[in-house]
């Protein structure tokens, strides 16, 4: 093989921010052979919602799944009755994750949470709910889980496992799901409700996951 002249280079990266500018609008220089280069302003990267925003545009709602982040979630094991939730979750057969989701949602862990429709508790359990699923205080969060956990797994069975229609049916009772077809009601309060407790459910899983 024979030698080649390989010139050298010689590359020097000098970050400098400029007088008055805020540190996202610093300059990067650079020298080739002794020659400056300005590449110009650094550009601030976009923002993780403008991302996210980016991926659910592309992928669409059912398909968009948040990245790997950390802080996105809190981990499941540090969140408020996280051993009331696992036993129950356990006993019933039904993710930790979707209890937790449906906790955010409903009462954001407040165990005195009363709604103007009168549901009450942790997984806000209307009296007659409460009633069916054997709950005496829905106050006292270990019986308001239990009864809310059992719910879910009896609208999972009825639903056949279809998560979106449990939920649904957590929101706006299991015949107003029938009534529609085995679809989400044209509620706007229950589609509503539905997208953000699926919102929370992929947070947690990655949360779990972590």
């Amino acid at each position: 093989m024979s030698a080649h002249k390989i010139p050298i280079l010689s590359i020097s990266i000098i970050l400098t921010a400029l007088t008055g500018m805020s540190q996202d609008a610093a300059a990067f220089r650079f020298s080739f052979n002794g020659m400056p280069v300005n590449l110009g302003e650094k550009k601030p990267a976009p923002s993780q919602d403008a991302f996210k925003a980016s991926l659910q545009d592309s992928l669409g709602s059912d398909l968009f799944v948040l990245p790997r982040t950390k802080g996105v979630a809190a981990k499941l094991k540090h969140r408020p009755y996280a051993a009331i939730i696992k036993e129950k979750s356990k006993k019933y057969g039904v993710r930790v994750e979707l209890v937790h989701a449906v906790i955010q949602a409903e009462s954001s862990y407040n165990p005195k949470a009363v709604s103007h429709a009168g549901a009450v508790g942790l997984m806000q359990l209307m009296p007659a709910t409460a009633k069916r699923f054997g709950v005496s205080n829905s106050k006292n969060p270990r019986q308001n889980i239990d009864g809310g956990v059992r719910y879910l797994r009896f609208l999972l069975d009825y639903f056949n496992n279809d998560m979106k229609l449990a939920v649904a049916g957590y929101n706006a009772g299991e015949n107003a799901v029938v009534k529609h077809g085995r679809k989400i009601p044209p509620y706007r309060e229950t589609r509503q409700y539905v997208t953000k407790v699926m919102k929370y459910l992929r947070r947690n899983q990655i949360s779990s996951q972590s």
